[in-house]
Formats: structure tokens, C-alpha cells, sequence
């Protein structure tokens, strides 16, 4: 029999032990044994789903990649929980850290994925939090958007907010996260010291809201739908005069002329389709939707990526590597990145000021906001495991008429724990 179909036995006879552990909500997906895409050197990760929620992946081996690997009923030591190599179930499998020979995983090619008909959909079950900071003082400037600051948690137990883990997503088969942000933003003229408003420049304004999302993805279709909804305040309220008087040496009395509070309440989305995809290349294309009290706007945008990384739509970009890779060179990932893009903008409060609250001391009407906005952000990320630094920097066209285009520098910080 040859080593091809040894490969579609053992998937067959693991799918079958699987099963007897999960429960009723795994089902085998019929045209798998028959995929012609299960090659002799194949490492093949099947994400699985059990009746609790719990995210379970089953790993096929093929004999060149596990020494003394002859049959199928060997396949069971390669059952493993996703999360921390663990064991399923103690009757059936081992650890795979004594039996698996990591440098013929390591040199492997990325793996081919097929994505099981499960019942339910899967929630993932790492945890993510980041760090993200944003300034003009990295291009040399002090204007417009000056300054970001944002705290992401990716949890799952974010699932069981109705604002999070009603969202929608991509269905059975998705893998999903949850999480919450909080974030701040400012904006300033070109002169933060102005005594007195200038009609031509760019309203002073802060931002401050607490987000709930899910990031739902489908590997087999090289797909992910982001979707959030946005609970936060524009004026006084976001603190963001406190903020940046810190910052400043002088007064930034401009801030008695910003944007009065008002209640953000928005529901964005954005879709991701994987375009190209080799081991040290990807090409993803973008689009995305705004709307509601902060920002009503549509989206297009291209992300390109140049490097050594995991399979963008395997897991979260920032994801520390699977189980088959624990203690080899696959830690590391590392690429550059350039991604343009453009937005057709109906309203910002930011410049138009708040829904309910018209008493704003300085704003602009339809007519004097720029409707089509271009925006380019390259930089590089650097991770090991799940501790990672991404750098960048972003310039965008002009957002209103007599304004001037604008640039920043951005770090951020992720760890997978």
C-alpha cells in the first residue's frame, strides 16, 4: 500500500477516535480522505470543535516526518489539544513533544489545511493583549492627529458579552476571537497655542470610546470578517486636553475651542481576502465599513507583507506558533509590510461635530470635507513565540479643503499568553 494512502487511512482512523471523544457536534467532512492536496510530506492541522466550546486540533504525520510511523492505529499518539499540547483523551494518545521529530517539522513546507464541517462554530482559545501608541513627534509635527493610545484584550471569555459574542461572524467552520479595546485619540490645528479660532484649520477634538469585536476567520476560504461596535464620548469627556497639556510646555489653549461632548456610538466591519499566498509573501485584499455617530465612511485597502510568518489567515498575525513547532526556529517570525488604501467619507465628528450636540464653537460642513481620502502605512513586525514589536508609518491626504496631507509614527506591542 502506498505511503499516500497510509496518509488517507490514518486521517480516516483519527477522524473515527476524534469523534468517540468529542461527541456529536464534530463531523467528518466526507471529501477529505479524498483530497488529492494530502502529499507524502504533509504535516495536515484539523481544527476541530467539542461540545463545550473548547478548540481541539488533530495532527497527521506522515511516515517521513515520524520516524516508525506504520499504521493507523499509531495515529492516535498525535492527538493533541491545540492550546498547550495536552492530552485528549489519556486512553488514546501521548505527549507528542517525545514522539513528533520537531526538525522535520521545522524544515517542512507550510501545511496544507483542510477545515472539517463542524456543528458549531470554534472560539479560540488564546489570549492576546496590545499595546498600541501613536504620535506626529515621530515625523517631527504637532497637528491634526497628534496622538493615539489603545488597549486591546483578546479573550474568550469575551464570547459571553451579547456586544461581542453576538456579533456576526463567519459561521460553522470559522475560528473566532473576542475582545474589548479601549482608546483615545487627539486632534489639533497646526498651532495648539492659537488664542483664537482659525475658520481654515482643523477643529480641536478628542475621542475616547471602549469597543467589544470579533475577528471570525475561515482558512479554507482564505477569509476573515472583523466586525465591532463602538460605545465612547467626542468633547471634554475623552480627557484629551489633560492629555496633552501633560505633553506641552506651553498651555494648548486651543482645547477651549474643541468639539463638544457628544455620545459615539458606531458598528464597523471589515472583510479580508487572501489574494496571493506563498512562504515568504502575501497579498490581501480589504474592505471595510463605517457607521454611526463617530465616522460613517467605506473602505478599500491592499495589504502586502514580505518575510518569514505564519499563513495569515491560520490564526491572529501576532499568535505565538502551533504545536508543531514548540522549541524550534518556526518562533520566529518577521516580515515588512506597505499598505495602501483609500476612504470615501460621508462624516466625521471629529471635523463635522457631534449628532446631538450642534453647539460646537468650530466645525466643518459637508462641502469643506474632503470626501475621498488616501492613506499609506509600511513598517515591520518582529516576534518570537507570542512577545512581539510592530513599528510603522502612516501619512494620509488631506481630510478637509486648505488642509494639508499629514504623517505619523506608530509602536505596538502584543503578547500571546
Amino acid at each position: 500500500m502506498s505511503n499516500l494512502k497510509i496518509s488517507r487511512l490514518v486521517a480516516y482512523a483519527m477522524f473515527t477516535v476524534v469523534c468517540a471523544c468529542s461527541g456529536p457536534s464534530v463531523r467528518i467532512d466526507d471529501n477529505f480522505h479524498k483530497n488529492k492536496n494530502l502529499a507524502k510530506d504533509s504535516t495536515v492541522i484539523l481544527p476541530l470543535a467539542q461540545p463545550d466550546g473548547k478548540e481541539v486540533a488533530a495532527i497527521i504525520i506522515s511516515e517521513s516526518n515520524l520516524p516508525g510511523f506504520h499504521s493507523a492505529t499509531d495515529s492516535s499518539v498525535n492527538m493533541v489539544q491545540s492550546a498547550n499540547v495536552g492530552v485528549i483523551c489519556a486512553q488514546h494518545a501521548e505527549s507528542i513533544a517525545s514522539t513528533v521529530d520537531n526538525s522535520s517539522l521545522r524544515d517542512a513546507h507550510t501545511p496544507f489545511v483542510p477545515w472539517p464541517d463542524v456543528a458549531v462554530p470554534i472560539t479560540g482559545m488564546k489570549r492576546y493583549f496590545v499595546i498600541d501608541f501613536e504620535n506626529d513627534v515621530f515625523t517631527n509635527t504637532d497637528l491634526y492627529f497628534t496622538n493615539g493610545t489603545q488597549l486591546t484584550l483578546i479573550h474568550p471569555v469575551f464570547q459571553h458579552l451579547k456586544l461581542a459574542g453576538g456579533l456576526p461572524g463567519l459561521g460553522k467552520s470559522s475560528l473566532n476571537h473576542y475582545g474589548m479595546k479601549l482608546r483615545q485619540n487627539l486632534y489639533t490645528s497646526i498651532d495648539p497655542e492659537a488664542t483664537a479660532i482659525d475658520r481654515h484649520d482643523r477643529p480641536f477634538a478628542g475621542i475616547l470610546y471602549v469597543s467589544f469585536f470579533k475577528i471570525s476567520t475561515r482558512a479554507d476560504l482564505k477569509l476573515r470578517w472583523q466586525s465591532e461596535v463602538i460605545i465612547g464620548t467626542v468633547g471634554s469627556g475623552s480627557l484629551a486636553h489633560t492629555v496633552q497639556q501633560s505633553l506641552h510646555q506651553k498651555e494648548p489653549v486651543g482645547w477651549d475651542f474643541q468639539i463638544k461632548n457628544d455620545i459615539l456610538l458606531n458598528y464597523n466591519m471589515q472583510l479580508e481576502k487572501g489574494i496571493v499566498a506563498s512562504r515568504q509573501f502575501e497579498a490581501i485584499a480589504q474592505g471595510g465599513l463605517m457607521a454611526g455617530t463617530y465616522a460613517t465612511n467605506g473602505s478599500v485597502a491592499f495589504q502586502f507583507r514580505f518575510g518569514k510568518f505564519r499563513p495569515y489567515f491560520n490564526d491572529l498575525s501576532f499568535a505565538a506558533q502551533g504545536i508543531a513547532s514548540e522549541r524550534n526556529a518556526t518562533d520566529w517570525q518577521y516580515w515588512v509590510f506597505i499598505n495602501p488604501g483609500a476612504r470615501f467619507v460621508l462624516y466625521d465628528v471629529t471635523l463635522n461635530g457631534g449628532v446631538f450636540n450642534r453647539n460646537s464653537p468650530h466645525t466643518f460642513g459637508f462641502a469643506d470635507t474632503k470626501h475621498l481620502v488616501g492613506n499609506i502605512e509600511t513598517g515591520f513586525v518582529v516576534a518570537y513565540k507570542g512577545i512581539g514589536l510592530q513599528s510603522s508609518l502612516t501619512a494620509i491626504s488631506p481630510e478637509f479643503k486648505r488642509g494639508m496631507s499629514h504623517k505619523w509614527g506608530a509602536f505596538k506591542l502584543f503578547f500571546n499568553f
